[in-house]
């Protein structure tokens, strides 16, 4: 898949690793994917090469946990969510 075809905001499935479930893109940028997958989630988006690792555009695009995240931010570094972000997702779980 090209760049082109990734956009953020949209969930994305890697097949390989379905135990991480669906994700959504943070960030494209050069050959790069940064994602939050919901079953996998940490306060650093996983960064997926898409020469590599080229995951599949999702049939569904709205998953009640991922639809919560708050805006993740670039550190300089890293895509993170803010650091409230655990409280934010146990109060969205919960509802």
């Amino acid at each position: 898949m090209s760049k082109a075809e990734y956009s953020v905001g949209m969930l994305v499935e890697v097949e390989r690793r379905p135990e991480w479930g669906p994700g959504k893109v943070v960030a494209v940028s050069q050959g790069r994917l940064h994602v939050y997958f919901r079953n996998s989630l940490e306060k650093k988006a996983k960064t997926l090469l898409t020469e590599v690792c080229k995951p599949n555009i999702a049939e569904v695009q709205t998953d009640e946990v991922l639809d919560t995240l708050p805006p993740a931010t670039h550190d300089g570094v890293n895509w993170v969510l803010p650091k409230n972000y655990e409280k934010l997702m146990a109060r969205a779980a919960a509802k």
